[in-house]
């Protein structure tokens, strides 16, 4: 797979380019979602830069470590979620009730 050539990154925090990474779990109409700040919009919500590799190995980063919380959201209060078994949804909630915003991949990742 060819690497793109550009990214899209959040505007709300120049200090900390975040890549947004496009999603459903949050709102159908508004797919890009920053892992940083919580940002849901459209593809206008970002800015397009040269897709360095630090920031694509930060977008990749965040998906990965994201994905469960993602998955919460799509699944936590939506008629989907009446699908799935207790200690799933128990495990979704946790995901989504630790998730917290403002908070750097590298520092997160320090952590584990």
């Amino acid at each position: 797979m060819a690497k793109p050539k550009e990214i899209q990154i959040c505007t709300e925090h120049p200090e900390y380019k975040t890549p947004l990474v496009w999603t459903i779990a949050f709102d159908f109409y508004n797919p890009y979602w920053c892992p940083y700040c919580g940002l849901n919009g459209t593809e206008n919500s970002g800015i397009t830069v040269p897709a360095s590799k630090e920031l694509l190995e930060r977008h990749e980063t965040y998906r990965k470590y994201a994905e469960d919380y993602m998955r919460a959201q799509a699944y936590i209060g939506k008629s989907m979620g009446l699908t799935l078994k207790f200690k799933e949804k128990e495990k979704l909630q946790k995901a989504k009730d630790d998730w917290k915003y403002g908070q750097k991949i590298d520092d997160l990742l320090s952590k584990t």
